[in-house]
């Protein structure tokens, strides 16, 4: 894992604060989950530790939602014990910033399709998903396919 210069950490961060979504923000194609406190985005986003690594840790994961539906479904169900927490569109700027956040923290990024069910995805894949998200509309089967793309490797 490559390390950052603070100038890195610094832009990225600008980038992260200048660019959080707020409440209503269609997404771009994604939606995420993030803290609030009543209508202001507290800045923090969604996380839970939910891939077995070896050694028994545990890698934290970001949920992407492929649609607004989706994403409320699942804010239904966490906002039942954790009412902070709440659906948001990501833009292409903010997309940017996650997938800076995944890569450089070590935090798996999943595309949940349920509060049940997600499939972990490379965020090299996400350029690739969103074009395709855009160009067909999303499916569990669009999913499926980037999944098994990914275990070939």
């Amino acid at each position: 894992m490559a390390t950052l210069t603070q100038e890195q950490i610094d832009t990225m961060r600008k980038l992260w604060e200048e660019h959080l979504p707020v409440l209503g923000t269609a997404g771009e194609p994604f939606y995420t989950l993030m803290k609030f406190d009543g209508e202001q985005n507290l800045g923090e986003i969604y996380a839970y530790p939910g891939i077995q690594l070896s050694f028994g840790r545990q890698a934290m994961v970001v949920p992407l939602f492929p649609s607004a539906a989706i994403a409320e479904e699942c804010e239904s169900a966490i906002r039942i014990s954790n009412p902070e927490w709440r659906a948001v569109g990501v833009s292409e700027t903010f997309l940017e910033a996650v997938l800076n956040l995944v890569t450089y923290q070590e935090i798996k990024l999943v595309i949940g399709v349920s509060p049940t069910k997600s499939i972990v995805c490379d965020t090299e894949k996400v350029p690739d998903l969103v074009e395709k998200i855009r160009e067909h509309g999303f499916s569990e089967e669009l999913l499926a396919v980037a999944a098994a793309d990914q275990e070939q490797q």
